[in-house]
């Protein structure tokens, strides 16, 4: 049976010790935003006993690799079998070992830390479950605590605990759980409108944002901490041409003071802006480049896209890399990273406050007269 894909791109299972090729449809999906990657592979032929060679065990691990390089370490989910009257068909699915965290409950005993790094309580987590934990990048200082709450699980806690220090929570290759944040790398290629994007789509949607974001907040004092001092308004431009006035008030979750405060408007200012352009493009082929690297997510791309009036980077949000009737395609979905920045966790006051987080205003270009700030 003949696959149709390119040599550079056969796709092949490992599982149970032996090797699975020649698959004529494949879906491999990864995304920021998700912890586990995963895969289904299908093939088809026209007598039942020619499928004899795919038949693989549902729970059994297995890697996924594309050509020489591997794609996902982690277990098979689902056999399937179908057939009508003209053909008969085997399709595989499975995800990443970090599939597992998704899943399962956390059963940490106890499950409460004092005191400890995000690196170090994410890898207790995923102990039991024996699931690698490594961080791309400073995960902080200690978490004074965290608990977990009655039959949550892992992927939950893991969300939480990511967000009280600003990190995204992924899987890579090797089926491990990995603690970054937006942008870690950056793309060997850029993608560029009728030279190597063979289809796209893209948007700038400004409903959702202001020219202006005030944030308040008012905290308890003491003794020693009282007054007007205890109350903080403090605001942010969007830094566009939004071409009217549009004022957005917010209340800062927490007694927060003057600093934090304009963090909280700078921070909902480059999200907004983050949120609001997305594109979506298709390329011919899995790989940057015609021998490069596979397309992966977290990556910064350029893209120049004059038709949707996008010139400037970009963040690979998901990957789709597919096999089917229009043959190789990888599905890019890409959006400005301010809008995966998560607000930093609050530092202890210092008199006199601590210098704000500049917004991120890298990305330059937009449609119809709308400017990036």
């Amino acid at each position: 049976m003949t696959a149709i894909t390119l040599p550079l791109e056969q796709v092949r299972l490992v599982a149970d010790g032996r090797e699975f090729s020649g698959w004529q449809e494949i879906t491999i999906d990864a995304s920021l935003e998700a912890i586990a990657r995963s895969f289904r592979v299908a093939a088809r032929a026209r007598w039942p006993r020619e499928l004899h060679a795919f038949r693989v065990r549902p729970g059994s691990a297995v890697k996924v690799y594309v050509g020489g390089d591997l794609a996902i370490t982690g277990w098979i989910d689902k056999l399937e079998a179908s057939f009508d009257a003209t053909s008969h068909t085997i399709a595989v699915t499975g995800r990443s070992r970090t599939s597992d965290l998704v899943d399962c409950s956390a059963v940490n005993d106890p499950g409460h830390w004092r005191s400890r790094t995000a690196l170090q309580i994410a890898t207790d987590l995923a102990a039991p479950y024996g699931v690698e934990v490594l961080a791309d990048v400073d995960v902080g200082e200690p978490i004074p605590r965290f608990a977990l709450s009655d039959g949550e699980t892992v992927g939950a806690a893991l969300q939480r605990l990511a967000a009280l220090r600003s990190l995204l929570v992924t899987d890579d290759a090797l089926g491990r759980l990995r603690l970054t944040r937006a942008g870690s790398t950056r793309a060997a290629v850029a993608l560029v409108v009728g030279e190597n994007v063979v289809e796209g789509s893209s948007s700038v949607d400004v409903s959702g944002r202001f020219s202006e974001y005030r944030c308040k907040s008012q905290r308890i004092g003491d003794d020693q901490d009282f007054g007007a001092v205890l109350q903080a308004s403090q605001g942010a431009d969007d830094g566009g041409d939004l071409g009217r006035v549009r004022i957005l008030e917010i209340s800062a979750e927490g007694g927060e003071d003057a600093a934090r405060a304009r963090q909280r408007a700078e921070w909902e200012a480059a999200t907004r802006y983050g949120q609001s352009i997305g594109a979506s493009y298709r390329v011919r082929g899995w790989r940057q480049g015609a021998a490069g690297a596979l397309w992966e997510p977290n990556q910064i791309v350029t893209v120049r896209d004059d038709l949707g009036g996008i010139r400037g980077d970009l963040l690979v949000v998901d990957v789709s890399l597919t096999v089917g009737g229009n043959g190789t395609r990888a599905a890019l979905t890409l959006a400005p990273p301010e809008g995966f920045e998560l607000l930093a966790p609050a530092a202890p006051r210092r008199r006199g406050g601590a210098k704000a987080r500049p917004v991120n205003t890298q990305f330059d270009a937009l449609a119809d007269g709308v400017k990036a700030p």
